[in-house]
């Protein structure tokens, strides 16, 4: 293991990373989106396993990232997880990244998942739900207090991760967006999560509820182009172009894990 303060953009990162014999890169997908546009080249031969948690990564840059290491002899590995479950609870693996393209694998040994309706009961194949998780990796409860830590297990191993996805068949689960990332415009309920995704093809974006309107907050000097893929989206989902609001910040503000700062964000971006 290497602990440095060296951020991924700069040449000393991986200058050092080669010194000491790096074998193993975990990133988020700003991470992976930074390697993705600075290129392979940076990075040194030693690193043969490369690792993406932290959230949900654009599937053409996993697709770049999986091939590039592919030609270097590495593997390229899809997590998914939460610290409630300490913290890993899916892995999709190098092998199965072109035939379940999206995925964020099956569930880990000992572990299971299930979609679930609003009312909890069990969803078939394919069916977008709320994901639920079981397995022994589960934490115990949450502590508010040191009292709390004498109480016993109340979740019983099962852990409602709000997090919105579906199974195929062969229990590969693929997530759509989170349970409480949705904005109601004109009567339709829009994942903003999804909406993030889908301009992704222009820009990195961040997008929020501000009631009436969707706040899109990007960094590009120029918004012609996000402009007309608003306006194919609004055109797909069947309300007003009006009711997304671009807003251009100076940067995305992010958490130490890589992870977009909503709560920060939020006071960024003008209502």
């Amino acid at each position: 293991m290497c602990l440095i303060n060296d951020s991924i953009t700069s040449p000393s990162f991986w200058s050092k990373i080669g010194t000491v014999g790096g074998s193993h890169f975990p990133g988020v997908p700003f991470h992976y989106v930074a390697l993705a546009r600075l290129g392979a080249g940076l990075v040194p031969d030693s690193v043969k396993t490369f690792t993406q948690a932290g959230g949900a990564l654009d599937l053409r840059v996993q697709t770049k990232i999986r091939e590039w290491a592919a030609q270097r002899g590495g593997q390229f590995f899809v997590m998914y997880g939460q610290t409630e479950a300490s913290p890993r609870m899916a892995t999709l693996q190098h092998a199965d990244h072109v035939r379940k393209a999206g995925s964020v694998g099956v569930a880990l040994a000992g572990g299971q998942f299930s979609i679930v309706d609003d009312s909890g009961a069990p969803l078939p194949a394919d069916t977008v739900g709320t994901v639920v998780y079981e397995g022994p990796n589960v934490m115990l409860g949450y502590a508010m207090s040191g009292a709390d830590l004498h109480k016993g297990d109340e979740m019983n191993g099962r852990l409602k991760t709000g997090d919105l996805g579906r199974l195929d068949a062969e229990g590969f689960l693929y997530l759509t967006g989170r349970t409480k990332r949705f904005a109601k415009i004109a009567g339709y309920r829009l994942g903003l999560d999804e909406i993030e995704k889908e301009l992704f093809a222009v820009c990195p974006v961040a997008c929020l509820d501000l009631g009436e309107k969707i706040a899109v907050a990007h960094e590009q000097e120029s918004e012609t182009a996000l402009k007309a893929r608003v306006r194919e989206l609004a055109d797909n989902y069947k309300v007003p172009s009006s009711s997304f609001a671009l807003r251009r910040i100076t940067q995305i503000p992010r958490a130490s894990s890589g992870k977009i700062d909503y709560a920060r964000l939020k006071d960024l971006v003008s209502v």
